[in-house]
């Protein structure tokens, strides 16, 4: 009887110690995705744009080199920014602006759904969007897609704010042309939004 009693408590004590250890667990998967998912879009954040951009632009060719089984041809690189987002936060509040946020995050997961692509939010007001295997064409109709798709949705913030976004698209063959393709994809915003 006392070996009964015995087992039981050894068999609690592992149960209590595994349950323990799944709770460790649950909170360092956590605290892992919460490295690395921007808590208000659920969109990736910039630490894992950088670990993405890294990964992919080092799979494009060397300049003048062969392409190897599995390289990527071609890279795009979306920068976006929301037009007067200043404004919106200031006079309609930090939770207009995180709804104006949160319905980007959304159109740009419609706009690019390939596994492939990759949508990122910087920070602020500021997303990127990896684009492997994409041509400049396809660079500027789906720029242009996302600016429609943008302008149409719905923020529910009222109407005092058209919400719109500057959007600078640059493309990389080799990786010597993807060492500054987040600097060109930058410039290109401030051009698209200085154009208006």
């Amino acid at each position: 009887m006392d070996e009964v009693k015995l087992l039981q408590k050894e068999v609690s004590r592992l149960v209590e110690l595994v349950a323990s250890q799944e709770e460790e667990i649950k909170k360092l998967q956590k605290d892992a995705e919460l490295a690395i998912i921007d808590s208000l879009t659920g969109l990736p954040n910039r630490r894992a744009f950088e670990k993405a951009f890294d990964r992919i632009t080092s799979e494009l060719r060397r300049k003048g080199g062969r392409r190897t089984r599995g390289s990527v041809k071609s890279v795009g690189l979306l920068f976006v920014d929301v037009n007067k987002f200043k404004p919106i936060n200031d006079t309609l509040g930090h939770e207009a602006g995180d709804k104006v946020l949160v319905v980007i995050a959304g159109a740009l997961k419609k706009c690019f759904p390939r596994e492939s692509d990759l949508v990122a939010r910087l920070g602020g007001d500021e997303f990127v969007v990896i684009l492997p295997r994409v041509s400049e064409e396809d660079l500027l109709r789906l720029t242009k897609k996302l600016k429609s798709v943008v302008k149409k949705a719905d923020y529910d913030i009222g109407d005092d704010f058209e919400v719109t976004v500057s959007v600078g698209a640059t493309l990389a063959t080799n990786q010597t042309e993807a060492k500054n393709l987040l600097d060109r994809a930058d410039k290109a915003m401030y051009k698209d939004k200085s154009e208006g």
